[in-house]
């Protein structure tokens, strides 16, 4: 089971559990100030302020300020890094794609008798490219698409 300990969701079991309230309140508030595009150490740290003089958390955020920042901090960093690698990720996806589609089209292209040069020039691609996936489709014609681009990859 997930629950949803978002400020503003789940009233009775925030209702329940002060401590959980608070810090749901304290979470809405890093995210409230992080809008106004400031630094995310700038951010945490106001939030933390805020809370100290609102009594959100006040014992434990006074108690453990730094502490609460620096783990802050590098959450922040890990979820940032993994949508940075997320997008990478996809980017990749869409090159690969691209050349597993330009491999298809360089196949159909030979199995209608285009030579590799004529491909080249139809495609505006460079002939050494075109060439390396022409000699793997015709060394290995049982290879698919996404062998042939493994091949090509491992080669570079």
């Amino acid at each position: 089971m997930v629950l949803n300990i978002n400020y503003g969701k789940n009233r009775e079991l925030m209702e329940r559990c002060r401590r959980l309230k608070e810090y749901a309140q304290f979470v809405a508030k890093v995210r409230e100030l992080q809008e106004d595009g400031q630094p995310m150490e700038d951010t945490v740290g106001r939030a933390v302020q805020y809370c100290i003089d609102h009594d959100i958390l006040e014992d434990f955020l006074s108690s453990h300020r730094a502490e609460v920042i620096d783990m802050f901090l590098t959450e922040y960093n890990e979820a940032e890094h993994m949508m940075m690698e997320r997008e990478e990720g996809r980017e990749e996806g869409r090159e690969e794609g691209a050349e597993l589609k330009q491999i298809a089209v360089i196949r159909r292209l030979l199995e209608k008798g285009v030579s590799a040069g004529h491909t080249a020039e139809l495609l505006d691609e460079d002939f050494q490219h075109v060439s390396r996936i022409s000699e793997a489709v015709q060394s290995h014609p049982e290879w698919a698409d996404g062998d042939i681009y493994e091949s090509l990859c491992r080669d570079r």
